[in-house]
């Protein structure tokens, strides 16, 4: 990413009261607010662009200052052997606190908390994978990067450096996001932040846990066979109701049989 990327965008309104609470509530927090609440928002995500807009209209109702910005892509070149450095397509957003500048980034499924825009700096997400900002002159701009790390027990990626850091940002845009070939409309993918700071993702019909150090005995790696299985996962890890609709679509999408199974999980 590039500080002269970092645009001032504040085009988009801030959250009303009611839709505020609603996703205030989604995300977990039980924040006391002088609204009330008739919205219910039916639980679903989306890709950078869609939750980090509504992560900006958020934080702008809340109070922050926050602009929006954006990262370069840097996807592993497997002939060339090194990193490319795509357009400026991944929406984040910046949010300016006590002088200081911090980037947050909803689209992204791994990253879990803000990280200061500083030359080092670091954050431990969950399942012990880790962040890190770093200045760079690919652009020779003086230009800042961030960086992704694997639990320590994991496989250097390919393109890690020493440390196993690579370059990290998945490419993203709008016209990505609608194109009906993309693995944004062909993929089922699902990820949040477990209660012991570990990760699940849902990608087509894998389940997929990791957990930090103290928690390693809860992973597990599930691929789901049935309806029943994805409608019972999906309402008890992350709070989605499929609808009937819905099911039948990953049933047809899927080849998943149709009867109920045990928990397993």
């Amino acid at each position: 990413m590039t500080k002269s990327t970092f645009t001032s965008i504040n085009s988009f309104p801030g959250l009303s009261g009611t839709q505020l609470e609603g996703y205030l509530d989604r995300i977990g927090l039980n924040v006391t607010l002088p609204i009330s609440a008739d919205l219910r928002f039916r639980k679903r995500g989306g890709y950078c662009y869609n939750n980090n807009i509504i992560l900006f209209a958020a934080l702008k109702s809340i109070g922050f200052t926050v602009k929006t910005g954006i990262a370069r892509v840097t996807p592993w070149d497997a002939m060339q052997q090194a990193f490319d450095l795509g357009p400026p397509q991944h929406l984040i957003l910046l949010i300016e606190l006590n002088g200081r500048t911090y980037l947050a980034d909803m689209g992204n499924n791994r990253m879990s908390e803000a990280i200061e825009v500083v030359d080092g700096a670091i954050v431990n997400a969950a399942a012990d994978e880790t962040y890190q900002i770093r200045r760079t002159d690919l652009l020779g701009q003086g230009d800042f990067a961030l960086w992704f790390k694997r639990a320590p027990w994991a496989p250097f990626p390919d393109g890690a450096d020493s440390d196993g850091f690579i370059p990290y940002y998945v490419a993203m845009n709008v016209y990505i996001g609608s194109n009906p070939c993309h693995t944004l409309q062909t993929t089922f993918i699902v990820s949040n932040v477990t209660k012991t700071f570990g990760r699940t993702a849902v990608t087509d019909m894998v389940f997929r846990r990791r957990e930090g150090a103290a928690n390693r005995d809860l992973e597990c790696v599930v691929e789901i066979k049935t309806v029943g299985q994805l409608k019972e996962l999906m309402a008890r890890e992350y709070g989605v109701e499929l609808t009937e609709v819905e099911l039948e679509g990953a049933r047809k999408k899927y080849c998943l049989a149709i009867n109920n199974p045990l928990s397993f999980v």
